[in-house]
């Protein structure tokens, strides 16, 4: 124990300070990600909504939940949102920036953390350089997931020092995001603070508790007939702190690698077997499967085990990681090759974070069969005007067997605006069995009136028939005109 302490010594201390490593290898994995632009959820959450705010609209943020919907009403977010509302008057750049600083900051903080562990430099590399933070370094609607796990390692930090400190430090993590919660409890576990960590963790907890409950927070999640993901659900993200393979943005549980499950059980049995170490171990082990665990009801609901739920699962690694390893291998060129690897990942997987069309044409390469993958990628695609790939991609997202529920009408639109009516009479005839909202079937009946099919155009407008006009776009009145009008000429 005492020759490895010495090695990291030389390798920490006689050089450049711990600290400062960690920041710049950080930062170095992080700068791949600067010059991406908004993406995916940025559009509608950062330039739709968070960037217009004034004062009293930030103050909206602490009253309710973060959206509308049954899902949307499940997030409060209030401390996130508003410091993304308030960086976002910087541009994509300046969140970019905040996010990679807080990366870099957690590492600083994961290596004084475990400082007095020989192998705790070499675990908060891994943490620094691990590709599995990606998604929180290249999108910046996933800037929570970065707050709240800087935040929740500085209440960690404080706990032995500061009963108060340290419940205000976990009561803003948990403000921020829900598994900010979990670092306090992780830290009574792990022995540090004793009974007045734990102590803060309730207080904490319970406030972030009362906090959701006075605002009506309570998502209605779609549990039902989907407890059979749960394995992989888990297990994805998990066995993604050993093999973060395939990196896609869109972690579609119909289409789970196998291979990513039985790595993922692989490393639960090598974390349980770890836990019977040291404390260290045993909450570093909790908070890898705690994290995704308390990701279920998003990750069920819309079957996407995103990468950024397994963003505080990296810390749990680095402190298993630190009670686990073997002092021998916390060696100058174990570092140095920890720390290669993973920069080099990020430099050549991080441009797919710069536009939509990058992130989805990778998702689309990493599993293609994911109908999401392809509905994303067509939506990206239409956004750019380009009509005859995204109904490509609407199309084989349908076959594919699960695909988003406006799939059919998206295609069938993209078809039409194309000049390809009868083709796009023939994709929703094919499919007139299955269930359609109005939208749909306006563009269903625009299909076939286009096609020359006026009578059978009438009788899909008479499904949008409602009491003062039309449903649909607002185009369907014009359309149910012109088909009177062409039905009664001779």
């Amino acid at each position: 124990m005492a020759e490895g302490s010495r090695q990291l010594s030389a390798v920490t201390q006689n050089r450049l300070p711990q600290g400062f490593i960690l920041a710049s290898l950080s930062l170095l994995a992080a700068a791949v990600y600067l010059p991406g632009g908004p993406v995916w959820d940025d559009h509608t959450l950062i330039g739709g909504r968070l960037a217009s705010l004034d004062l009293s609209g930030l103050m909206t943020l602490w009253r309710a939940p973060v959206g509308g919907g049954e899902v949307g009403a499940g997030y409060y977010r209030p401390l996130a949102l508003t410091v993304m509302a308030l960086a976002s008057r910087l541009g994509p750049v300046a969140l970019h920036l905040l996010a990679a600083s807080l990366h870099a900051g957690s590492s600083v903080l994961l290596g004084r953390l475990l400082a007095p562990r020989p192998a705790g430099m070499l675990a908060a590399v891994v943490f620094a350089v691990h590709p599995l933070a990606s998604e929180v370094l290249g999108w910046s609607s996933a800037l929570p997931d970065a707050l709240a796990v800087h935040l929740g390692l500085w209440a960690c930090l404080m706990a032995p020092r500061s009963l108060v400190v340290a419940s205000l430090l976990g009561l803003a993590a948990g403000l921020c995001k829900e598994t900010g919660l979990l670092f306090l409890p992780a830290a009574w576990l792990a022995g540090w603070g004793g009974a007045r960590t734990l102590v803060g963790a309730a207080v904490a907890g319970g406030t972030v508790l009362g906090l959701r409950s006075a605002m009506g927070v309570g998502g209605g999640w779609s549990m039902s007939g989907k407890v059979a993901l749960v394995p992989a659900a888990i297990a994805w993200p998990v066995g993604s702190l050993a093999l973060p393979w395939p990196l896609t943005a869109v972690r579609d549980l119909h289409v789970v690698p196998t291979i990513s499950v039985a790595v993922g059980l692989c490393v639960a049995l090598v974390l349980a077997w770890g836990a019977r170490r040291s404390r260290l171990a045993a909450a570093g082990a909790v908070l890898c499967l705690a994290a995704p665990v308390l990701a279920l009801p998003p990750t069920l609901d819309g079957y996407l085990a995103a990468e950024r739920y397994g963003y505080p699962a990296l810390v749990g690694l680095a402190w298993w990681l630190a009670a686990v390893v073997p002092a021998r291998l916390s060696t100058r060129p174990v570092l140095i090759g920890a720390a290669f690897v993973g920069v080099i990942v990020h430099m050549l997987t991080g441009p797919r974070w710069w536009t939509d069309r990058a992130l989805f044409e990778a998702a689309t390469a990493s599993l293609p069969e994911s109908s999401y993958a392809w509905h994303f990628r067509g939506l990206a695609e239409a956004a750019e005007g380009e009509l005859t790939s995204a109904e490509e991609s609407f199309g084989r997202a349908v076959t594919n067997g699960h695909p988003h529920p406006h799939d059919l009408r998206l295609r069938t639109r993209a078809l039409v605006e194309l000049g390809r009516a009868d083709e796009a009479l023939a994709w929703m005839e094919a499919h007139a069995g299955e269930p359609h909202d109005a939208e749909a079937i306006a563009w269903w009946a625009r299909a076939a009136f286009e096609a020359g099919a006026v009578s059978r155009a009438a009788e899909l407008l008479s499904l949008l028939r409602v009491k003062e006009g039309y449903d649909g776009p607002p185009w369907v009145p014009a359309l149910a005109e012109a088909a009177a009008e062409h039905g009664s000429s001779p």
